[in-house]
């Protein structure tokens, strides 16, 4: 099991941020899974809209405690 850490405070307003060098990826679908401990999101890219037999690729996945969830 891996060892929990204590939540960073969200960035203060006016607290500068680096997004240097943070890749984009496109995305047309989104699954939102939820447990009691967590919110999971995953993106994936559905090439073929019209054939529902070709399984979506899922580029990442976000986790995040509901109280960061609720924050977002």
């Amino acid at each position: 099991m891996a060892k929990q850490t204590a939540p960073t405070p969200p960035p203060a307003a006016g607290q500068p941020i680096d997004d240097a060098g943070v890749p984009a990826t496109y995305a047309n679908f989104c699954r939102v899974m939820s447990n009691p401990e967590e919110l999971i999101l995953d993106f994936g890219l559905q090439r073929e809209l019209a054939n529902r037999e070709t399984p979506i690729k899922i580029n990442q996945r976000i986790v995040l405690s509901h109280t960061n969830a609720q924050r977002l």
